[in-house]
């Protein structure tokens, strides 16, 4: 899912992909560019621990895949969207990281998710996000801005009622199957990590499992907030071991789910 952005400042939602923007704006290209290349050691680190690699070079070692990412920062710099899609292996599932920032149909984009495709279709199909993104824009969106769409809608034209009350305070779920579904959402492992999330909109269709965060709330929550991000302006090698565990988290979450649903 995508979230557009009329006139809208890049600095409020400083995250992942935008921490070398910020630095660049405050402190100049120069000192952007040592920062990225002082942060040489934690890309690797990522890829090592993660074991991600560029959806298309996934053969080659750790550095190639650091050159990748420095020339995708490069080329964000110099004010082209900043565009990147990294594949890894999670328990045999086929993680695949999506994540763009940049000028869109003349708006400005954030999108992110986490997917993995499926050999078969699992026997239960369902979607389960955030409340407040049943309703066409959230009521944060609707106060601070004009002008702003999304195209959000659920995967499924049945809602259903789960049962668990922490699950429905806080979640909207769709799906065909009810009793199927609840089932799998009665998982209390798959419960309770969706319920540690900041942001969920998870959906299990017939070819893959999907997690969305276009507006980046996990790994802004694992930075303190918009504003416990910009500490990492200076240091987006820090960013890097600090968002971690969120991807860890998605991978998680998206195999749990693809395993209750078969």
């Amino acid at each position: 899912m995508d979230f557009p952005f009329q006139m809208l400042t890049p600095l409020l939602f400083v995250a992942f992909a935008l921490v070398a923007f910020f630095y660049m704006k405050k402190f100049g290209r120069g000192n952007a560019e040592k920062a990225i290349n002082d942060a040489v050691p934690m890309m690797r680190s990522f890829f090592e621990r993660t074991g991600y690699s560029f959806a298309d070079a996934r053969n080659a070692g750790p550095d190639a895949q650091v050159l990748k990412w420095q020339r995708a920062y490069a080329e964000s710099m110099q004010g082209r969207p900043y565009d990147v899609h990294f594949v890894r292996d999670y328990q045999g599932l086929e993680v695949h990281w999506e994540q763009f920032s940049g000028q869109r149909d003349n708006a400005f984009v954030m999108s992110q998710s986490w997917y993995a495709p499926f050999a078969q279709m699992p026997r239960t199909v369902f979607h389960v996000a955030e409340a407040s993104l049943a309703s066409t824009v959230s009521k944060v969106a609707k106060e601070m801005f004009t002008n702003v769409t999304t195209n959000w809608k659920p995967a499924f034209q049945k809602q259903i009622q789960t049962g668990d009350r922490e699950l429905d305070a806080r979640f909207v779920v769709y799906g065909e199957h009810e009793d199927a579904v609840r089932a799998v959402l009665a998982d209390p492992g798959l419960k309770q990590a969706l319920l540690a999330c900041s942001y969920v909109d998870l959906r299990v269709v017939p070819d893959s499992v999907r997690m969305s965060d276009p507006q980046q709330k996990n790994t802004l929550d694992m930075m303190g907030g918009t504003y416990g991000a910009m500490k990492y302006a200076g240091n987006p090698g820090a960013a890097f071991e600090v968002t971690l565990p969120v991807h860890d988290r998605m991978a998680s979450i998206m195999h749990l789910a693809a395993t209750r649903a078969r």
